[in-house]
């Protein structure tokens, strides 16, 4: 996929977040990217907070999920969540690194 439409993507998640949490709504950012040409756009994420990751999609291929896993250790090297809310199917590979640093998988 074309990296614009990759970073547009991310750009409507966030704007969406933003909006619905400033209407004061309590909201749980969904963490969404790319390849890993949009690791950068984690800078526009709140750190240490609850966030949800989904794995629909991009895991079904064998060799994505090492792929993803690398951008899970991304998310969390940079966010220092407080908990992970993992949607759709999960591999406990992919999620290692944060039971490692003792961060709650809530599945």
């Amino acid at each position: 996929m074309p990296l614009v439409v990759q970073k547009s993507q991310i750009y409507l998640n966030l704007a969406i977040t933003y909006y619905y949490g400033s209407t004061g709504l309590k909201v749980v950012p969904n963490i969404r990217l790319g390849d890993m040409r949009t690791l950068s756009c984690l800078e526009a994420f709140p750190k240490h907070t609850l966030i949800a990751i989904g794995t629909h999609g991009f895991t079904h291929r064998l060799d994505n999920r090492w792929i993803f896993a690398d951008q899970v250790d991304e998310i969390i090297s940079e966010l220092e969540p407080t908990g992970i809310i993992v949607y759709g199917p999960a591999s406990n590979d992919i999620f290692g690194i944060a039971r490692l640093k003792d961060i709650p998988i809530y599945l």
